[in-house]
C-alpha cells in the first residue's frame, strides 16, 4: 500500500492530471 501511495503522490506532485487518473484505477484495481 505504501508503495502504491507513493505513486498517487509522484502523480500529483508532478501535476499530470491523466498520469494521476490512470494510478488512481490502478490503486482501486
Amino acid at each position: 500500500m505504501d508503495t502504491e501511495y507513493q505513486v498517487d503522490v509522484r502523480a500529483y506532485d508532478l501535476g499530470e492530471p491523466q498520469l494521476f487518473s490512470v494510478a488512481s484505477v490502478k490503486v482501486y484495481v
